[in-house]
Protein backbone atom coordinates (compact mmCIF):
# COMPACT_ATOMS: atom_id res chain seq x y z
CA UNK A 1 0.00 0.00 0.00
CA UNK A 2 1.24 3.52 -0.83
CA UNK A 3 0.89 6.05 2.00
CA UNK A 4 1.06 9.84 1.68
CA UNK A 5 1.63 11.35 5.12
CA UNK A 6 1.16 15.13 5.49
CA UNK A 7 2.40 16.74 8.71
CA UNK A 8 4.04 19.78 10.29
CA UNK A 9 5.65 17.53 12.88
CA UNK A 10 9.09 16.89 11.46
CA UNK A 11 10.08 14.16 13.89
CA UNK A 12 7.06 12.10 12.81
CA UNK A 13 7.94 12.59 9.14
CA UNK A 14 11.53 11.50 9.66
CA UNK A 15 10.44 8.48 11.69
CA UNK A 16 7.87 7.27 9.15
CA UNK A 17 8.71 8.36 5.62
CA UNK A 18 10.95 6.77 2.99
CA UNK A 19 11.01 10.01 0.98
CA UNK A 20 10.16 13.56 2.00
CA UNK A 21 8.75 16.31 -0.23
CA UNK A 22 8.79 19.92 0.96
CA UNK A 23 6.12 22.23 -0.49
CA UNK A 24 5.90 26.02 -0.20
CA UNK A 25 3.42 28.50 -1.69
CA UNK A 26 1.67 25.75 -3.65
CA UNK A 27 4.87 24.46 -5.30
CA UNK A 28 7.15 21.49 -4.79
CA UNK A 29 10.51 22.74 -3.52
CA UNK A 30 12.49 19.54 -3.12
CA UNK A 31 12.09 15.76 -2.72
CA UNK A 32 14.74 13.92 -0.70
CA UNK A 33 15.36 10.32 0.30
CA UNK A 34 15.08 9.95 4.05
CA UNK A 35 18.63 8.75 4.59
CA UNK A 36 20.47 10.77 7.20
CA UNK A 37 17.99 13.65 6.89
CA UNK A 38 17.77 16.00 9.89
CA UNK A 39 15.09 18.37 11.15
CA UNK A 40 17.45 21.29 10.43
CA UNK A 41 17.72 20.27 6.77
CA UNK A 42 13.94 20.16 6.42
CA UNK A 43 13.57 23.54 8.13
CA UNK A 44 16.11 25.10 5.75
CA UNK A 45 14.14 23.76 2.79
CA UNK A 46 10.90 25.16 4.24
CA UNK A 47 12.37 28.58 5.08
CA UNK A 48 14.01 29.32 1.72
CA UNK A 49 12.08 32.40 0.72
CA UNK A 50 13.08 36.05 0.65
CA UNK A 51 11.77 38.29 3.40
CA UNK A 52 10.67 41.88 3.14
CA UNK A 53 13.71 44.10 2.65
CA UNK A 54 12.68 46.44 5.48
CA UNK A 55 14.70 46.27 8.68
CA UNK A 56 13.35 44.24 11.55
CA UNK A 57 11.65 46.34 14.21
CA UNK A 58 13.55 44.45 16.92
CA UNK A 59 16.81 45.78 15.45
CA UNK A 60 15.59 49.39 15.38
CA UNK A 61 14.29 49.90 18.91
CA UNK A 62 16.63 50.68 21.77
CA UNK A 63 17.17 47.95 24.39
CA UNK A 64 14.57 48.30 27.13
CA UNK A 65 15.68 49.03 30.69
CA UNK A 66 14.96 46.25 33.16
CA UNK A 67 12.88 48.57 35.35
CA UNK A 68 10.51 49.65 32.54
CA UNK A 69 6.85 49.33 33.49
CA UNK A 70 5.26 45.92 32.96
CA UNK A 71 1.72 46.44 31.71
CA UNK A 72 0.40 42.91 31.07
CA UNK A 73 1.25 39.91 33.23
CA UNK A 74 0.00 36.40 32.49
CA UNK A 75 0.61 33.67 35.07
CA UNK A 76 -0.07 29.95 34.59
CA UNK A 77 -2.83 30.55 32.06
CA UNK A 78 -4.88 27.48 31.21
CA UNK A 79 -7.74 27.33 28.69
CA UNK A 80 -8.82 25.11 25.83
CA UNK A 81 -5.59 24.10 24.09
CA UNK A 82 -3.39 26.06 26.53
CA UNK A 83 -1.49 24.86 29.57
CA UNK A 84 0.73 26.69 32.07
CA UNK A 85 1.38 29.73 29.85
CA UNK A 86 3.15 32.63 31.59
CA UNK A 87 4.64 35.82 30.14
CA UNK A 88 4.66 39.60 30.53
CA UNK A 89 4.61 42.60 28.18
CA UNK A 90 6.13 45.99 28.92
CA UNK A 91 4.88 49.44 27.94
CA UNK A 92 5.66 50.20 24.30
CA UNK A 93 6.65 46.62 23.49
CA UNK A 94 5.38 44.57 20.54
CA UNK A 95 5.35 40.94 21.63
CA UNK A 96 4.88 38.35 18.89
CA UNK A 97 3.21 34.99 19.48
CA UNK A 98 3.89 32.24 16.94
CA UNK A 99 3.27 28.54 16.49
CA UNK A 100 1.62 25.98 14.26
CA UNK A 101 -2.17 25.75 13.83
CA UNK A 102 -2.45 23.12 16.58
CA UNK A 103 -0.07 24.87 18.98
CA UNK A 104 -2.71 26.67 21.08
CA UNK A 105 -1.83 30.16 19.86
CA UNK A 106 -5.18 30.59 18.08
CA UNK A 107 -7.06 30.43 21.38
CA UNK A 108 -4.74 32.73 23.30
CA UNK A 109 -6.46 36.00 22.36
CA UNK A 110 -9.89 34.68 23.35
CA UNK A 111 -8.51 33.46 26.67
CA UNK A 112 -6.79 36.75 27.50
CA UNK A 113 -9.83 38.84 26.59
CA UNK A 114 -12.25 36.64 28.51
CA UNK A 115 -14.16 35.13 25.59
CA UNK A 116 -13.72 31.60 26.95
CA UNK A 117 -13.31 29.87 30.27
CA UNK A 118 -9.81 30.07 31.69
CA UNK A 119 -7.74 29.48 34.79
CA UNK A 120 -4.67 31.32 35.95
CA UNK A 121 -4.06 35.02 36.46
CA UNK A 122 -4.15 37.91 33.95
CA UNK A 123 -3.36 41.40 35.22
CA UNK A 124 -3.07 44.87 33.67
CA UNK A 125 -1.05 47.37 35.69
CA UNK A 126 -1.41 45.06 38.67
CA UNK A 127 -5.22 44.81 38.44
CA UNK A 128 -6.54 41.30 37.86
CA UNK A 129 -9.00 40.63 35.01
CA UNK A 130 -11.89 38.32 35.77
CA UNK A 131 -12.30 35.38 33.45
CA UNK A 132 -15.15 35.21 30.93
CA UNK A 133 -15.80 38.97 31.21
CA UNK A 134 -14.74 40.93 28.08
CA UNK A 135 -16.46 44.10 29.34
CA UNK A 136 -14.26 44.04 32.44
CA UNK A 137 -11.23 43.56 30.19
CA UNK A 138 -12.16 46.68 28.22
CA UNK A 139 -12.70 48.68 31.41
CA UNK A 140 -9.31 47.66 32.77
CA UNK A 141 -7.51 48.58 29.57
CA UNK A 142 -7.44 45.62 27.16
CA UNK A 143 -8.72 45.63 23.58
CA UNK A 144 -8.88 42.68 21.18
CA UNK A 145 -8.88 42.52 17.37
CA UNK A 146 -9.97 38.97 16.40
CA UNK A 147 -8.75 37.00 13.40
CA UNK A 148 -12.18 36.59 11.76
CA UNK A 149 -12.70 40.14 10.53
CA UNK A 150 -16.02 39.52 8.77
CA UNK A 151 -17.44 36.94 11.16
CA UNK A 152 -16.64 38.36 14.59
CA UNK A 153 -14.50 41.47 14.11
CA UNK A 154 -16.71 43.97 12.31
CA UNK A 155 -20.39 44.94 12.27
CA UNK A 156 -20.65 44.71 8.50
CA UNK A 157 -24.18 46.08 8.11
CA UNK A 158 -23.52 49.08 10.32
CA UNK A 159 -21.84 52.32 9.33
CA UNK A 160 -18.17 53.16 9.67
CA UNK A 161 -19.01 55.70 12.37
CA UNK A 162 -21.04 53.23 14.42
CA UNK A 163 -18.32 50.59 14.15
CA UNK A 164 -15.69 53.02 15.43
CA UNK A 165 -17.59 53.75 18.67
CA UNK A 166 -19.35 50.41 19.16
CA UNK A 167 -17.02 49.32 22.00
CA UNK A 168 -17.25 52.68 23.79
CA UNK A 169 -20.94 53.64 23.63
CA UNK A 170 -21.22 55.00 27.21
CA UNK A 171 -18.74 57.74 26.26
CA UNK A 172 -20.98 58.80 23.37
CA UNK A 173 -24.36 58.57 25.06
CA UNK A 174 -26.36 60.89 27.30
CA UNK A 175 -29.46 59.74 29.20
CA UNK A 176 -29.68 56.68 26.96
CA UNK A 177 -29.40 58.61 23.67
CA UNK A 178 -26.38 58.42 21.37
CA UNK A 179 -24.77 61.80 20.74
CA UNK A 180 -24.42 61.62 16.97
CA UNK A 181 -22.23 64.70 16.75
CA UNK A 182 -19.71 63.22 19.16
CA UNK A 183 -19.80 59.92 17.27
CA UNK A 184 -19.02 61.64 13.97
CA UNK A 185 -16.17 63.66 15.46
CA UNK A 186 -14.52 60.58 16.92
CA UNK A 187 -15.05 58.53 13.77
CA UNK A 188 -13.63 61.32 11.62
CA UNK A 189 -10.56 61.52 13.87
CA UNK A 190 -9.91 57.77 13.71
CA UNK A 191 -10.40 57.63 9.93
CA UNK A 192 -7.83 60.41 9.56
CA UNK A 193 -5.43 58.89 12.07
CA UNK A 194 -5.47 55.49 10.35
CA UNK A 195 -5.72 56.88 6.81
CA UNK A 196 -8.76 54.71 6.05
CA UNK A 197 -10.21 55.12 2.55
CA UNK A 198 -13.96 55.57 2.82
CA UNK A 199 -16.64 57.46 0.88
CA UNK A 200 -18.40 58.86 3.97
CA UNK A 201 -18.90 58.03 7.65
CA UNK A 202 -22.30 56.50 6.93
CA UNK A 203 -20.84 53.93 4.54
CA UNK A 204 -21.48 50.33 5.63
CA UNK A 205 -18.36 48.58 6.87
CA UNK A 206 -19.03 45.55 4.68
CA UNK A 207 -18.60 47.63 1.51
CA UNK A 208 -14.99 48.56 2.33
CA UNK A 209 -11.91 46.67 1.20
CA UNK A 210 -10.39 44.19 3.65
CA UNK A 211 -7.55 46.53 4.56
CA UNK A 212 -9.88 49.44 5.29
CA UNK A 213 -12.23 47.22 7.29
CA UNK A 214 -9.25 46.20 9.41
CA UNK A 215 -8.27 49.83 9.96
CA UNK A 216 -11.77 50.68 11.19
CA UNK A 217 -11.80 47.67 13.53
CA UNK A 218 -8.40 48.75 14.82
CA UNK A 219 -9.77 52.27 15.27
CA UNK A 220 -12.63 50.87 17.36
CA UNK A 221 -10.03 49.29 19.66
CA UNK A 222 -8.05 52.51 19.96
CA UNK A 223 -11.15 54.50 20.95
CA UNK A 224 -11.31 52.44 24.16
CA UNK A 225 -7.90 53.93 25.13
CA UNK A 226 -6.35 50.53 25.86
CA UNK A 227 -3.17 49.88 27.78
CA UNK A 228 -2.88 46.50 26.05
CA UNK A 229 -3.85 45.74 22.44
CA UNK A 230 -4.16 42.07 21.49
CA UNK A 231 -4.27 41.31 17.76
CA UNK A 232 -4.95 37.90 16.24
CA UNK A 233 -3.84 37.59 12.59
CA UNK A 234 -3.82 41.41 12.19
CA UNK A 235 -3.22 41.40 8.40
CA UNK A 236 -4.94 38.20 7.28
CA UNK A 237 -6.48 38.53 3.81
CA UNK A 238 -5.34 42.07 3.05
CA UNK A 239 -2.99 43.33 0.36
CA UNK A 240 0.69 44.11 0.77
CA UNK A 241 0.18 47.88 0.76
CA UNK A 242 -2.44 47.75 3.52
CA UNK A 243 -0.19 45.43 5.52
CA UNK A 244 2.64 47.94 5.43
CA UNK A 245 0.29 50.72 6.56
CA UNK A 246 -1.03 48.67 9.49
CA UNK A 247 2.51 47.74 10.54
CA UNK A 248 3.42 51.43 10.56
CA UNK A 249 0.34 52.24 12.66
CA UNK A 250 1.18 49.52 15.20
CA UNK A 251 4.76 50.72 15.53
CA UNK A 252 3.47 54.25 16.03
CA UNK A 253 1.07 53.36 18.83
CA UNK A 254 3.73 51.18 20.47
CA UNK A 255 5.93 54.27 20.40
CA UNK A 256 3.21 56.06 22.38
CA UNK A 257 3.58 53.48 25.17
CA UNK A 258 0.89 50.90 24.36
CA UNK A 259 1.73 47.24 24.99
CA UNK A 260 0.91 45.11 21.93
CA UNK A 261 0.48 41.34 21.67
CA UNK A 262 0.61 40.19 18.02
CA UNK A 263 -0.57 36.61 17.47
CA UNK A 264 0.23 35.55 13.92
CA UNK A 265 0.67 32.52 11.67
CA UNK A 266 2.82 34.60 9.31
CA UNK A 267 6.42 34.19 10.41
CA UNK A 268 7.71 37.14 8.35
CA UNK A 269 5.10 39.33 10.07
CA UNK A 270 6.46 38.37 13.48
CA UNK A 271 10.06 38.86 12.37
CA UNK A 272 9.44 42.31 10.96
CA UNK A 273 7.34 43.70 13.80
CA UNK A 274 8.02 41.98 17.12
CA UNK A 275 10.74 42.96 19.55
CA UNK A 276 10.35 39.58 21.21
CA UNK A 277 8.70 36.38 19.96
CA UNK A 278 7.23 33.61 22.09
CA UNK A 279 6.56 30.30 20.34
CA UNK A 280 3.85 27.86 21.42
CA UNK A 281 3.89 24.10 20.86
CA UNK A 282 1.27 21.67 22.17
CA UNK A 283 -0.30 24.43 24.27
CA UNK A 284 2.91 25.36 26.07
CA UNK A 285 5.63 27.94 25.53
CA UNK A 286 8.48 26.24 23.69
CA UNK A 287 10.84 29.16 23.10
CA UNK A 288 11.53 32.88 23.46
CA UNK A 289 13.51 34.83 20.84
CA UNK A 290 14.80 38.40 20.83
CA UNK A 291 16.73 40.70 18.51
CA UNK A 292 18.85 38.99 15.86
CA UNK A 293 17.77 35.58 17.16
CA UNK A 294 14.28 36.18 15.68
CA UNK A 295 14.60 34.22 12.42
CA UNK A 296 12.35 31.89 10.46
CA UNK A 297 14.63 28.96 11.18
CA UNK A 298 14.60 29.64 14.92
CA UNK A 299 10.81 30.11 15.07
CA UNK A 300 10.15 26.93 13.10
CA UNK A 301 12.64 25.02 15.21
CA UNK A 302 10.80 26.03 18.38
CA UNK A 303 7.43 25.26 16.78
CA UNK A 304 8.24 21.85 15.31
CA UNK A 305 11.25 20.16 16.83
CA UNK A 306 11.04 18.03 19.91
Amino acid sequence: MTIIYVSHHLREVLDIADRVTVMRDGRTIVTMDNEGLSEDQLIRAMVGRDLDAAMQWSLQVEPRPEDEDTVLTVEKLEAAGLEDVSFSVRAGEILGIGGLPDSGKDGLGDALFGLCARRGKVTIDGKELRGADPLAAIRLGMSFVPADRRGSGGLLQMSVADNVVSASLPRFSLAGFVRRGAVKREARAQVARLDARISHLGQKLGTLSGGNQQKIILGRSLVTNPRVLVLHEPTRGIDVGAKAEIYSILRGIAGEGMAIVMISSEIPELIMNAERVLVLRDGRLSGELTGQAITETAILACAMTS
